[in-house]
């Protein structure tokens, strides 16, 4: 038995199983012992000399060497008032088996989760291919492209210039040679950027109201909308609050710069 490589080893295994500090004492006193006894399979020490050893009661020892045979690191035979036998387990041997199998597993896996990545890659790669393959060219120079259902979304979404919105992305493609993944998305960023409002959103904000006039609060009033224990529309409601709304205007409405940002 190599003293030195099971230590080495031995303490890989502490790191995995968290032994306790009477555990590793013990196998350390066993060791030790089975090292002045020249490496004899079976060797016999009373309880009194490992009690002495690593400063452990009876209890301790007899809990830590049963932990021991758990973890597969010592054997022993109990000799009724006798000492016992112990056996020391080499586990310098079985870590070198461990981490050679470890490696061929690892390069088995290996070859196998690389496998499953090309025919992953593969396959969105095909997948796209069949995307794109269903997609029109529009535009004079053909560099727009759109599927079926994106085109009608376009449509939706521009119902007024959709076409001149294709040609000009097109013309700018041909110019400038950029390709673009999402033709739709491109178009409808540029839009934003003009400030354009689709009609669905107009659609959503006409019953809106655009501005509010606190002035006629009380001063509990205005404390209560502040700490949110009450809400604009519940002010509206009883006629505390004037508005001016998104498609129809009320008799009056003039807003300080804090009520519109407080209700925007």
């Amino acid at each position: 038995m190599n003293y030195l490589a099971e230590i080495l080893a031995f303490y890989d295994l502490v790191q995995v199983k968290q032994l306790s500090t009477g555990q590793i004492a013990l196998w350390h006193a066993l060791m030790a012992i089975n090292n002045r006894c020249t490496w004899i399979e079976w060797f016999t020490v009373p309880n009194l000399t490992l009690e002495l050893n690593t400063g452990m009661s009876r209890s301790g020892v007899l809990k830590a060497r049963n932990a021991l045979k758990q973890y597969g690191l010592i054997d022993f035979k109990v000799n009724g008032t006798k000492a016992t036998n112990y056996k020391m387990i080499t586990i310098a041997k079985s870590k070198q088996e461990s981490n050679q199998i470890g490696k061929q597993v690892s390069t088995q896996d290996g070859k196998q989760v690389g496998k499953q990545v090309r025919n992953t890659l593969n396959k969105r790669k095909e997948t796209k291919l069949k995307k794109e393959s269903k997609k029109k060219a529009y535009g004079e120079y053909q560099h727009v492209l759109f599927s079926d259902e994106e085109y009608e979304k376009l449509k939706a979404y521009f119902p007024r210039d959709y076409e001149k919105r294709i040609q000009s992305l097109d013309e700018y493609i041909q110019k400038s040679g950029r390709k673009y993944k999402d033709f739709l998305l491109t178009l409808k960023t540029w839009a934003r950027r003009d400030g354009y409002v689709p009609p669905n959103e107009k659609e959503k904000n006409k019953d809106k109201f655009k501005s509010v006039d606190l002035s006629c609060l009380t001063n509990e009033e205005y404390g209560l909308l502040m700490q949110k224990k009450i809400t604009i529309e519940e002010l509206i409601k009883k006629g505390r609050v004037h508005v001016e709304w998104g498609n129809r205007k009320s008799c009056f409405v003039l807003c300080d710069l804090w009520a519109r940002s407080f209700c925007a």
